[in-house]
């Protein structure tokens, strides 16, 4: 009995249905982060953690792999007293007698909220990094009108003496990037 009291009273929220999926026990890590008291839950079924993201085939899907196997595991959204949705890797095993019979259903799932901002922020940043390396490949690429304002420079120092007393600034592009130089 301690051992199971010990199990039962871990950071992981856990919630423990009858046959009929009707909820009997909730631990103290899923009423905070669902924001339902024990009290609110007991003889609710599960479906009170509901979100809109899940459409009737999901549900009916997961209720049929449950009894069929007696194990379900996958992402899921629930929903929570305040009204937020949240991700979950939930974790849903049956607990049979000695007939074989389910009696009792154990849920227990892992809230993916930080998992999943960070997996956006790196998918942001990733972004957002390709974009300036493509940016910086596209600048150091000679384009024909570089190459045109660089022969207009070279043409009007060549015509004009006085020119090249100024010091101008003069890129060339080459295989291995871009050289400026100051002309004289």
């Amino acid at each position: 009995m301690r051992l199971a009291a010990c199990t039962f009273n871990t950071h992981a929220p856990i919630l423990i249905t009858d046959c009929n999926g009707l909820i009997i026990r909730a631990n103290e890590a899923l009423t905070r982060i669902t924001h339902y008291s024990a009290q609110e839950l007991q003889g609710c079924k599960p479906s009170i953690f509901k979100s809109d993201r899940h459409d009737q085939d999901f549900f009916s899907n997961l209720w049929q792999v449950l009894q069929a196997s007696g194990h379900w595991e996958g992402e899921i959204w629930n929903h929570s007293k305040d009204g937020h949705d949240f991700p979950t890797h939930l974790i849903i095993s049956a607990v049979y007698d000695d007939k074989g019979n389910a009696t009792h259903y154990v849920g227990s799932y892992i809230d993916l909220t930080e998992i999943n901002e960070k997996r956006e922020a790196m998918a942001y940043v990733a972004t957002k990094e390709h974009a300036l390396s493509r940016i910086l490949q596209l600048s150091l690429q000679p384009t024909a009108m570089q190459g045109y304002l660089q022969q207009a420079l070279e043409l009007m120092i060549d015509s004009v003496p006085w020119l090249s007393l100024l010091p101008l600034w003069v890129c060339s592009s080459r295989k291995k990037g871009t050289v400026c130089r100051l002309h004289r």
